[in-house]
């Protein structure tokens, strides 16, 4: 079956107009993009119950800096390779095996040694923010790097080939892993280390399933001889990428690095939930920008100028639509939370109130 019948992009014929398109498109991109919010939301949520606010700062601030690193580790190679697998899925199938090859092996020439570093600067890093439990977090957080870097890869590249549904399925499994086993964790009171490996383990064995999938696809033949320079794309679309999520990534974590640095964890871990909780409200707009991303790029590479126009202008509207609502909804929240007495709940793990 070829890409133009598979490809849940398609407009034209009758069958699957582009509006009907892009709403089946960003529906399931909706799912995949809440997913991690509210996995992060419930996982914090169940740490702050039984554990205390102050794992859920130790665990928020181990995140944070390992998300730095991982600014190195990930290069903009799966944004690279999301927009060439968006393209070629249109335009040229057969190059999509050697597109999973050449980009998996970029991502872990900067990913590994990444990680490596990442260990050896624990003892130091521990040292900076004054905090000795931070020292088995941040040598675990070696190892969240190497996977989370994997499974984002694979996500976003799943994403180019617009199969939403396994993305989808990718997230699910991901929450569930996750939910489940820091939940026991959490139970058992086995302390952050362990819920650490817990948050290494589920985006580890989701990432790897989804790549060895994205290994064993097999679209057809193409030309005996292919002299399109994949490598040289790749490298050329990932440092233009990497510049510019490298500062919404330092931008977006400061304010944890600077509170866990000047402050106790216990006070990173309520900062932390109640950012959680703005950025799970705010989860139709950051989708509805991953969704526009793969139909984009296929309007673009047909030479489709209306349908690029007609993109933009919708995704626009809608992202202020929402904003809208996210706004209204958590004025009214606040509001009713003004009006009932905050009980004071202590845990045994901090001297920090959580409210």
């Amino acid at each position: 079956m070829s890409s133009k019948q598979t490809s849940p992009d398609r407009a034209g014929g009758g069958a699957l107009p582009g509006g009907e398109s892009f709403a089946r498109g960003y529906l399931w991109s909706l799912g995949a993009t809440s997913l991690p919010l509210i996995s992060a939301f419930l996982a914090s949520l169940i740490i702050a119950r039984w554990m205390g606010p102050g794992v859920v700062g130790l665990v928020s601030l181990t995140q944070a800096v390992a998300t730095v690193f991982l600014i190195v580790a990930k290069f903009g190679v799966d944004g690279a390779a999301s927009r060439l697998a968006s393209e070629y899925q249109v335009s040229a199938p057969w190059r999509i095996p050697r597109l999973v090859r050449l980009g998996t092996s970029l991502r872990l020439v900067f990913t590994l040694p990444t990680a490596a570093v990442a260990v050896l600067l624990a003892p130091r890093l521990s040292r900076l923010f004054g905090d000795p439990a931070l020292l088995p977090l941040f040598r675990v957080g070696g190892l969240l790097i190497l996977a989370v870097s994997l499974n984002e890869y694979a996500g976003l590249f799943v994403l180019g080939l617009k199969r939403f549904r396994l993305l989808f399925g990718m997230r699910v499994a991901m929450l569930a892993i996750k939910i489940v086993l820091v939940l026991a964790l959490a139970i058992l009171a086995m302390g952050a280390v362990a819920v650490m490996w817990a948050y290494v383990a589920a985006p580890f064995v989701t990432g790897l399933a989804v790549l060895l999938m994205l290994y064993a696809v097999r679209p057809g033949s193409g030309p005996d001889v292919d002299e399109e320079p994949i490598f040289k794309r790749l490298l050329s679309l990932s440092a233009p990428l990497a510049v510019s999520g490298a500062s919404v990534t330092v931008y977006s974590l400061l304010d944890k690095i600077m509170l866990g640095y000047f402050s106790e964890v216990s006070q990173v871990g309520l900062y932390a939930m109640a950012r959680n909780i703005v950025e799970t409200s705010l989860f139709p707009t950051f989708a509805l920008v991953m969704a526009l991303r793969p139909s984009l790029a296929s309007a673009y590479t047909s030479g489709d100028s209306r349908r690029c126009s007609d993109l933009l202008y919708r995704s626009i509207g809608n992202s202020f639509f929402f904003a809208s609502i996210v706004v209204v909804v958590l004025a009214c929240l606040s509001r009713r939370a003004e009006n009932r007495p905050k009980p004071i709940c202590w845990r045994p793990s901090t001297t920090t109130p959580a409210f």
